[in-house]
């Protein structure tokens, strides 16, 4: 996966709306097959934010504990974990990126983000057993100040 030859699709949510957004994904995938000029969006490598983070006012701006970010590309899982390193590789280019983007309208408190790396992870429905997708994922948690004169403008825009 090369991160600078694609752009990068970013939503939020708890589980259930992953599942949507990941079945509407799917479907535009198909879509694209047929002469539909909306069915043009990516849907790896994907960013999503997860429902578990908790907020405070805080001066200077709003402190955000237990910010979960899951950086995803669709795996092959028929590759070994050693061929899937190249996936990684993408996945920490882009965490590096992404994390140099927040720290221009924040900071990371204590400079502490943990990284854990998940090969072949499935994602299905709850309902049903069949995966929807499987990834190659990297979790990116961190506490993140974000500064109230960066919302105003993020607002203004």
């Amino acid at each position: 996966m090369k991160v600078d030859e694609c752009p990068v699709a970013f939503s939020y949510g708890n589980y259930d709306a992953l599942m949507k957004w990941l079945v509407a994904k799917n479907k535009n995938q198909i879509e694209h097959f047929l002469p539909n000029p909306k069915a043009s969006e990516k849907k790896y490598p994907l960013i999503w934010l997860t429902d578990e983070w908790q907020g405070n006012e805080h001066v200077p701006g709003y402190r955000f504990s237990n910010v979960t970010f899951y950086l995803a590309c669709n795996s092959k899982i028929e590759l070994l974990n050693e061929n899937r390193e190249g996936n990684f590789e993408g996945l920490y280019t882009l965490a590096n990126q992404f994390i140099k983007e927040l720290r221009k309208y924040g900071r990371i408190e204590g400079e502490s983000i943990s990284y854990q790396e998940r090969a072949n992870l499935t994602v299905a429905s709850g309902k049903k057993t069949e995966a929807i997708d499987i990834w190659d994922a990297l979790i990116v948690k961190m506490d993140y100040l974000i500064f109230t004169n960066c919302i105003k403008k993020l607002c203004s825009q």
